[in-house]
């Protein structure tokens, strides 16, 4: 029997949006922390406003399709197998095109992953500076909203040792930034062939997708795709709700090790990525950054008795943490 296919409606949603005037204000953030990463929240924000935000991040996802259409030759200088491609270039081999380049923004050898990051200097010398520019500009704002979220934790835990957001984040050499090119398809719109996905780690910034006409390998006008950003999350009613924010926002996101940190009130909601088919054939560049603590940091829980409720998920994050287990260690198992 041929198994039927069902098309959901996904509904749209723009999520918690603050500014970055607000993220340099006294004001007290609590309420949008809580509403867009708590229990009942979309677990992720926007960020608008963010000084040279907006032309680094044109300049960068342009740089993208050059990227991947590099030669076979310069390709191969990038890539390095025996990181398991987690730095350097990795080119997908399914059907559908789509090529990624990883590296460390603040520094190109890292000592204690043994990795050195793989820039393709003479063949697009313009990628190394125009990466790091991005990545310091999205690193400063994302260390100004943790330094909101401390405050916000200082008050649910006045008398506990919680660990500083804004601490980790600015101690830490473990910060990765991806620059993604692919093909858009029409994928079709059953949940049971998403490829949803949980993250690990602290927090995870998003740039607004570049659509890239294939034939004249121009950007297409933002205007045409309409605030689409191809991101859906499950809410927590466990309804996919597809994320629309425009070409001036950066999305923050929470994983597991924000919840650990949160004492359970931050929750991370599972997610995908979406192609419609009036988009396919269009090429989509984006980019992202992992912001997380270094490896070896001891993580700890400011409330160990309410960090976790009954959700699966959640149990399998307290079956593997314990008080003081490191970041690498947690992450090697969630992921």
């Amino acid at each position: 029997m041929l198994r039927k296919v069902t098309k959901r409606f996904l509904s749209y949603k723009e999520p918690i949006s603050l500014k970055y005037c607000d993220l340099h204000s006294p004001r007290n953030l609590s309420n949008e922390l809580f509403e867009a990463f708590g229990k009942d929240g979309l677990g992720l924000l926007s960020i608008s406003g963010i000084p040279y935000y907006r032309s680094q991040r044109q300049k960068l996802l342009s740089l993208s399709y050059e990227l991947s259409h590099l030669s076979v030759l310069d390709k191969a200088k990038i890539e390095n197998p025996e990181s398991g491609f987690n730095i350097g270039w990795k080119e997908s081999s399914s059907q559908y095109p789509c090529g990624t380049f990883t590296a460390n923004p603040i520094d190109d050898y890292n000592q204690d992953a043994f990795y050195q990051n793989l820039w393709p200097l003479q063949s697009l010398p313009s990628l190394r500076p125009t990466f790091r520019e991005l990545s310091t500009t999205i690193m400063k704002t994302v260390f100004l909203l943790a330094m909101h979220i401390d405050k916000y934790m200082e008050l649910l835990f006045p008398y506990s040792n919680s660990q500083s957001f804004e601490g980790l984040l600015c101690d830490s050499h473990n910060h990765i930034g991806s620059l993604n090119h692919s093909l858009s398809y029409n994928q079709g719109r059953e949940d049971n062939d998403f490829n949803w996905k949980n993250y690990s780690g602290l927090l995870t910034a998003y740039t607004c997708p570049l659509f890239i006409n294939t034939v004249t390998a121009s950007p297409l006008p933002f205007e045409f795709f309409d605030y689409e950003t191809g991101i859906i999350v499950k809410d927590a009613n466990n309804e996919s709700v597809h994320i629309k924010i425009n070409n001036d926002m950066l999305i923050i996101q929470v994983g597991f090790v924000s919840q650990i940190l949160s004492g359970g009130v931050f929750r991370p909601k599972p997610t995908t990525v979406y192609h419609d088919e009036k988009f396919a054939g269009t090429g989509r560049s984006e980019f992202r950054m992992l912001l997380n603590p270094n490896d070896d940091c001891q993580l700890q829980c400011p409330d160990e008795v309410n960090a976790f409720t009954s959700n699966v998920t959640e149990n399998e994050v307290k079956e593997y943490w314990k008080s003081g287990a490191t970041f690498a260690s947690i992450a090697s198992l969630i992921n």
